[in-house]
């Protein structure tokens, strides 16, 4: 049986907006009494504590408002989704590569038990796309100039990408060597970008963690472990000398820096689902989405800590977080309602 206050989904409903149709989950709670159905809360909510217009929830609003002045609009990329050339100039192998059975044969980092020794190269029975793989995506690699251009031509002022953790240091760690040509892809992609009045925003990490790192029990990546099964923080050391070669090669012309693209996602989709690169070893859902969680949250303090106290005042910049949330509404005014969805907004933020 379920416990007489367990959090469930209770529907799903469609709220016209502005003449269209929004859909969002609404969330119950089973039971009435009040202490014991607000977990996690000091004290059961009678309104959702957040800024709201004039008290109505989003799905409500009719979206006819204007933005204020300031407001930045822009587009992202991830450097999987986009660069191709995953064999080319020095490139390590990615967890992407394994993941979707592109030939890794020979390519630094491709080292691990499980990676691919011999060509054909099998993907990942989990993945949820099969077939699709970035070793060509839109070869932005080689047309990044003309990929610059059309965002001019279409009036684009802000771009945020990515750098590739294993292009630009192809084994994951500083020490094995730092790759020259990745340097000059990025350098000549933040200058073509700056020539065209777009001003480049850079991601650190979106979800293409090196080969090179990922090969347990020996290497665990962002689910590393202790002996004890607890999140010990064994690939920091890396991380941070990665994110130190990125703010010394770039930071003179970028400005604004994103530690994570949605952290959430990729240590949960890649903890079992198959819709970001996952092994066997990590694949139960009660754990591992949270080792990586604890063991990201301290990598991106650090990496915060690092760009503050050693560039930031040379190079006037600033950096965050680019976290995601799948948005709940509260089916009733019930505190037990409000408290549900407040707490499952918090819970993934």
């Amino acid at each position: 049986e379920r416990p007489p206050n367990d959090v469930v989904p209770a529907l799903r409903t469609r709220a016209t907006a502005g003449g269209g149709l929004a859909e969002t989950q609404l969330f119950s709670v089973f039971g009435d009494k009040v202490g014991a159905a607000c977990p996690g809360l000091q004290e059961c909510p009678t309104e959702r504590p957040a800024p709201y217009a004039d008290g109505v929830y989003p799905t409500a609003y009719d979206y006819n408002g204007t933005f204020p002045d300031g407001f930045i609009w822009g587009v992202g990329t991830a450097a999987y989704q986009v660069e191709g050339a995953y064999r080319e100039d020095g490139r390590g192998a990615s967890i992407w590569d394994t993941f979707s059975g592109a030939d890794t044969v020979g390519m630094p980092g491709n080292d691990c038990a499980y990676c691919c020794q011999e060509a054909p190269c099998d993907m990942n029975p989990a993945m949820y796309d099969k077939g699709a793989t970035g070793n060509v995506a839109a070869d932005h690699y080689h047309l990044y100039r003309t990929d610059v251009a059309m965002m001019k031509s279409m009036g684009l002022k802000h771009y945020r990408f990515s750098i590739s953790w294993p292009r630009l240091v192809p084994t994951g760690k500083v020490k094995d060597g730092v790759n020259p040509k990745a340097k000059e892809f990025y350098n000549a992609l933040i200058d073509e970008l700056l020539g065209a009045g777009i001003t480049p925003y850079i991601t650190l990490y979106h979800w293409d963690l090196p080969q090179g790192l990922l090969d347990p029990p020996r290497k665990q990546g962002w689910w590393s472990r202790d002996e004890d099964g607890k999140p010990d923080g064994h690939i920091l050391e890396d991380w941070k000398d990665y994110v130190r070669i990125c703010f010394e090669a770039f930071g003179d012309r970028v400005k604004t820096w994103v530690t994570f693209n949605e952290a959430w996602s990729f240590v949960f989709l890649a903890s079992g689902w198959g819709k970001a690169p996952s092994i066997p070893q990590f694949s139960n859902m009660t754990i591992d989405p949270y080792i990586a969680g604890h063991n990201v949250l301290n990598a991106h303090a650090a990496a915060v800590d690092i760009y503050r106290r050693e560039f930031q005042g040379s190079q006037h910049g600033k950096i965050g977080i680019t976290n995601n949330v799948d948005w709940r509404e509260p089916l009733t005014d019930k505190p037990q309602d409000i408290a549900a969805a407040e707490r499952k907004v918090l819970f993934q933020l």
